[in-house]
């Protein structure tokens, strides 16, 4: 278990990806995700994995999404919390190389 609050560890949303190999050899892949959170500075990394894909093949990737990879700090209230707004989606192979975008709503 995590620490801090047991509701930050919490799955409040998923976002899944369709990556695919177009080329004609075996390839592997590293799908990232990164989070652009009402208020915050820049796009954040919050979840990548490593996959292996055959010549044509397409697979989805899931990356789960908790409070805490949603939240930002509260310095006065020593917290965390919850921005509400638009949270902006971002899933490529690099932070220079996004290939999906999206939005999520809070």
């Amino acid at each position: 278990m995590e620490g801090g609050l047991e509701s930050l560890w919490d799955v409040v949303a998923v976002v899944t990806a369709r990556v695919s190999n177009a080329g004609e050899v075996t390839a592997s892949e590293v799908p990232q995700l990164y989070m652009g959170i009402p208020g915050a500075p820049a796009e954040q990394l919050r979840g990548f994995t490593k996959i292996l894909l055959e010549p044509d093949e397409t697979k989805s990737v899931h990356f789960p999404l908790t409070r805490h990879d949603l939240s930002q700090w509260d310095t006065e209230l020593q917290s965390c919390y919850l921005q509400r707004g638009e949270y902006k989606v971002y899933v490529g192979s690099s932070s220079r190389d996004i290939r999906l975008t999206g939005t999520l709503a809070f």
